[in-house]
Parts: structure tokens; sequence; C-alpha cells
């Protein structure tokens, strides 16, 4: 899962909360990005976490999607 640090939707508190009832999934928190940082038609869109996000995402694909 991914969510952005400054994200006003989800706060941290909600995060806290999906990791420790998941605590098996992979969870990732962007520094600096809010709800829409993966959006490139969004105001906080963030490049760096998008990519790092989507790096991530192709890397958990890759080892559980054989």
């Amino acid at each position: 899962m991914h969510f952005g640090a400054d994200d006003a939707l989800i706060p941290a508190e909600t995060v806290a909360k999906v990791h420790a009832t998941w605590p098996e999934v992979p969870h990732f928190v962007y520094e600096g990005a809010g709800h829409g940082f993966n959006c490139d038609r969004r105001a906080d869109f963030r490049d760096s976490a998008a990519s790092l996000a989507l790096d991530r995402t192709l890397s958990l694909f890759a080892q559980n999607l054989r």
C-alpha cells in the first residue's frame, strides 16, 4: 500500500491502523506527498514518489505473480 505523508484524506493514524491490521502487507509512506501524488493531472503529483511507488508495485508483482 502506498500513502502520502501529507494526505489530508488518509491521516497518519489511519495508516498506522491499516498497517496494524495487515502487518504482512507491504506499506510505504512517501514524505512530501499528498493524496494524489501518483496522478500527474493533480496539483499534488510528486514524480519521484510516483516513480518509486510504481517500481515497488512492479517488484511485488514480479515476486508474486509468476
